[in-house]
């Protein structure tokens, strides 16, 4: 029989978030060997991942 999981249970998956916060949208592009070098090193530096390094980069470029 499947009986339906206990309510405390945590539910599987990433958690909702607020659609005005959430980026569903994936954009993909190429770089240059020397461009990724560069991308890293803004990340290390700044203690981000690669997406949130390039998801800066183009919000601050709407920002202008």
């Amino acid at each position: 029989m499947n009986s339906p999981l206990p309510k405390d249970v945590p539910k599987r998956g990433r958690p909702k978030t607020a659609s005005n916060l959430s980026r569903p949208n994936r954009v993909v592009t190429f770089v240059t060997d020397t461009e990724k070098a560069q991308l890293e090193q803004v990340a290390l530096e700044e203690e981000r991942s690669l997406a949130a390094v390039v998801h800066r980069i183009i919000k601050a470029h709407f920002e202008q």
